[in-house]
């Protein structure tokens, strides 16, 4: 008896308590894509976001082994490495694969960077255009095409074969047809 008193009273204290006030998100900081694609502050400040991104490949303590990857350009006819990813690397083993902790790191940073610099360029040419008045702008849209170039350029001289994209990736534009095999027929 008493548990059927305890449930209505239950329910109205939850049904009078909402959770729609603590589901709103106030934005601190005030920065939004909006602003960072289209005005100048935003694009310069897209920018140092890019360089910090770029910077944290070897910076942070979990993929400070992709730092030998980076800097390190071994087999030549000076240097060999004996041992450790860099031999692995250099000698192109079979055990250095796309899955390996530094390939994988330093592939998924250069097209992180690579993607978010397209976006820059995007909104310094289409959003807020290159013949603003304001320099930082064109700076702004000149050094995202610098490191777009540089990861690039960085990544081809590791794995050659790439896939080159200087368009911002959003869901309408991401090819997601896959060309599979027919199934064959088993002769029975």
């Amino acid at each position: 008896m008493k548990k059927r008193a305890y449930i209505p009273m239950i329910l109205l204290m939850f049904g009078g308590i909402g959770c729609t006030d603590q589901l709103m998100e106030d934005n601190v900081t005030k920065i939004s894509s909006d602003y960072v694609y289209n005005s100048p502050e935003g694009l310069e400040r897209g920018v140092v976001a890019l360089y910090d991104r770029e910077r944290s490949l070897v910076t942070t303590e979990t993929e400070g082994e992709a730092f030998v990857t980076i800097t390190c350009d071994g087999a030549t006819d000076i240097v060999l490495y004996r041992g450790g990813t860099a031999a692995a690397l250099n000698r192109l083993s079979s055990s250095f694969t796309e899955t390996s902790h530094p390939v994988r790191h330093l592939w998924e940073n250069r097209y992180g960077v690579i993607g978010k610099a397209n976006e820059i360029i995007n909104g310094a040419e289409v959003n807020v255009g290159l013949n603003h008045p304001d320099p930082r702008v064109k700076q702004a849209w000149a050094e995202a095409k610098l490191l777009r170039a540089r990861c690039y350029f960085d990544l081809y001289k590791r794995f050659e074969r790439l896939y080159l994209n200087t368009r911002p990736t959003h869901i309408g534009n991401l090819d997601r047809i896959t060309n599979r095999l027919p199934k064959k027929r088993s002769s029975n």
